[in-house]
């Protein structure tokens, strides 16, 4: 996870924005990919509504070891790859299967259980959504599901193969933040705000949509809509909006001439055989299986 070490450091560091406005057109727009060593031990991978969601590595015989660790000036919740000991006053545990949460400004130890070192996803927050899912000031150690740890790696591949879907890693980071983080935030939004969102996904189901673009529709924070979204439509936004791809492009996939490279771009799909292969997940047959008539059923 993030430490303070030296200049170099300071240099190469993302710092986060302090506030997000929920409903302001001035919040950044799009998920940011960087997928970039900034110094030796931490990779960033993506910049998303509050947070950067990067991997860190101290290999065994870094002198990371063998000093005092500090987390910088934005809280940091990190979720083990390796097992590691984790000592900061009184808090002293062997991170396995918990997720760590620290606040800004804490010193602690690792020490080495794993073999390999200290290998982990960590989560730099925004001050507002440190807020939000309640990091309390020191160290402290809540458990680590097994959904996080498939989400670290969904993430992980999504953006190694060339053309993420910045709504779903975002959507992805921030429900995974909220189950970790056990808070059971009172939604007060309302369904006529959600329908405003489903209406203008489904009337450009091909745009590239942010989470915080969507959000500004119903004047909602990208954290509070990426909860209140599923717990009224009983989905996500990305699966609401693949579908609304899916299902629009249905009339021009089917005719005898398309062009299905074509219908793919023009719907959002980042390649013909992505196009297929979502197609095939939610109709069970391909395009051209159903054009042609050889597919049973849709």
């Amino acid at each position: 996870m993030p430490t303070a070490r030296g200049p170099a450091d300071r240099r190469n560091r993302i710092v986060l924005p302090a506030h997000l406005p929920s409903g302001s057109h001035d919040a950044r727009r799009w998920a940011m990919i960087l997928d970039r060593w900034v110094c030796q031990h931490e990779r960033h991978l993506f910049d998303g509504p509050g947070f950067v969601w990067g991997e860190f590595r101290c290999p065994p015989a870094d002198g990371l070891w063998r000093t005092d660790n500090r987390i910088r000036e934005h809280a940091v919740v990190a979720f083990a790859g390796s097992a590691v000991r984790i000592t900061a006053g009184r808090f002293d545990t062997v991170a396995t299967n918990e997720s760590v949460w620290y606040s800004p400004g804490v010193r602690y130890r690792r020490t080495m259980v794993a073999t390999r070192g200290d290998h982990c996803t960590f989560v730099a927050l925004s001050p507002e959504l440190a807020a939000r899912l309640r990091i309390r000031p020191g160290v402290q150690a809540r458990v680590c599901t097994d959904r996080a740890v498939m989400a670290a790696y969904r993430i992980r591949r999504e953006i190694a193969c060339g053309h993420p879907d910045e709504l779903a890693l975002e959507e992805l980071a921030l429900t995974t933040l909220a189950e970790l983080s056990g808070a059971d935030e009172a939604l007060s939004g309302t369904s006529k705000e959600v329908e405003k969102i489903k209406e203008a996904i489904a009337a450009d189901p091909g745009r590239q949509w942010s989470l915080a673009e969507l959000a500004a529709i119903a004047h909602y924070s990208p954290w509070f809509l990426s909860r209140m979204f599923p717990r009224v439509t009983g989905m996500s936004l990305w699966a609401y909006r693949r579908q609304q791809r899916l299902r629009a492009s249905l009339q021009e996939a089917l005719r005898p001439e398309a062009n299905l490279a074509a219908v793919a771009q023009r719907y959002g799909f980042s390649s013909h055989s992505h196009y297929s292969r979502v197609f095939r997940e939610a109709f069970g047959c391909t395009p051209s299986a159903a054009r042609d008539g050889s597919a049973r059923a849709l």
